[in-house]
């Protein structure tokens, strides 16, 4: 049950994209070039964008050391640095941040130890929070070739995402990976004197992966725009108002491109 677009059209998927097969995934559009000439001769330097992939725990008490760098980098970097939290922990924690998902990154990326930060995919995951920041900064000064636009809302506990890649100067190809983000959680953390802080507040929590564990392979020509429409259902157990999208192309190259956008409402209409 392979859904596809041709240039114009809508699909609905029935089902979650979370628990979706393979094959039943909504694969990439191209779009009219001439459409979107405009928008792209108009680009002439593409910002580049740097994803942590900031592997954590609730009961992990240097992790709030890391989460205090990362604000610290947000503050710095402001949209340009996209965090996300990836949490697994070896003893189940009630109601905790934990998804199967997460635990299957832990071991395919054989993260052994917490925090681990991951910048871009570039390199080793480093284990000593500050060694971020200078990864961070370095990731910056790399060049980008692709431009990726998100838009995100929420009808009837069905989140609508709409996927734009874009390469203006040169041919990117690699795997699309959605990502769904919640802000604002509070649960409880081991702090590092060893007391468990209930009222914590995670933020860049990551919930699921909208098109599987590794996403979609996509191959954007030079001038060329793809676009991929998913439906991903909401899980009772996120705040619907605190929720983003996290999308980001990567390769052998590492992260080409990442951005997150917020899920627009109701209530922002």
């Amino acid at each position: 049950m392979k859904h596809i677009i041709y240039t114009v059209g809508f699909v609905a998927m029935l089902l979650s994209c979370s628990h979706i097969d393979d094959n039943d995934r909504l694969i990439e559009v191209a779009i009219d070039n001439a459409v979107q000439q405009e928008e792209t001769t108009q680009q002439e330097e593409i910002v580049r964008n740097v994803l942590l992939e900031d592997f954590t725990g609730q009961r992990c008490k240097n992790c709030p050391n890391g989460a205090e760098v990362i604000s610290q980098l947000e503050q710095a970097y402001g949209e340009r640095f996209v965090p996300v939290g990836i949490y697994w922990e070896p003893i189940a924690v009630p109601n905790g941040l934990a998804t199967e998902t997460g635990k299957e990154y832990f071991s395919h990326w054989s993260v052994g130890a917490q925090p681990a930060g991951w910048v871009d995919r570039l390199g080793d995951v480093k284990f000593i929070p500050n060694d971020w920041m200078g990864d961070v900064k370095e990731a910056l000064k790399r060049p980008a070739d692709v431009v990726i636009h998100v838009e995100a809302t929420l009808a009837e506990q069905m989140i609508d995402i709409s996927v734009m890649e874009t390469c203006p100067q040169s041919e990117v190809g690699g795997n699309l990976q959605v990502w769904i983000v919640e802000d604002s959680i509070t649960a409880t953390q081991l702090m590092p004197d060893n007391t468990a802080k209930r009222d914590y507040v995670h933020n860049h929590v990551f919930r699921t992966a909208v098109n599987g564990t590794w996403g979609d392979a996509v191959t954007i020509a030079v001038g060329d725009t793809l676009k991929q429409v998913y439906r991903q259902a909401i899980d009772n157990q996120w705040n619907t108002n605190q929720l983003s999208v996290v999308a980001f192309i990567y390769n052998g190259r590492g992260v080409e491109q990442v951005t997150k956008t917020r899920i627009k409402t109701t209530q922002d209409k």
